[in-house]
């Protein structure tokens, strides 16, 4: 934190602290890991997104972005990587919040498909 004059006036400004996430997460299927791909691209789709080579996808927010990468496939089960990135940690914090709220509602929602 610091001191700034600004039209004559003393304002503190407040530095923003990096934010640099990464997860390794798993679905038990293929078709899985599909539905949440497209289920991301609607839950965001006010947010640009890209399909990057060696991403399945990209979603860019306000000073930063998420990024969602398959790593490996045993089996049937799929191994994929969670990457938060921001300039302001608050920012990132609440991207962050967010996006292992949408994955746990997924989870909840395709183990009562199953059923």
């Amino acid at each position: 934190m610091s001191v700034v004059l600004v039209e004559g006036k003393e304002m503190i400004a407040m530095q923003s602290i990096p934010f640099d996430f990464l997860k390794t997460e798993s679905l038990p299927m293929v078709s899985q890991y599909s539905k949440l791909l497209n289920w991301l691209d609607g839950e965001y789709e006010l947010y640009l997104r890209t399909y990057n080579p060696g991403s399945d996808i990209v979603i860019y927010f306000p000073t930063g972005f998420l990024e969602i990468k398959s790593r490996a496939k045993v089996e049937e089960t799929v191994f994929f990587e969670i990457h938060i990135k921001a300039k302001n940690k608050k920012i990132a914090t609440k991207i962050k919040q967010q996006f292992f709220l949408f994955l746990k509602h997924f989870s909840t929602y395709m183990a009562v498909e199953k059923c």
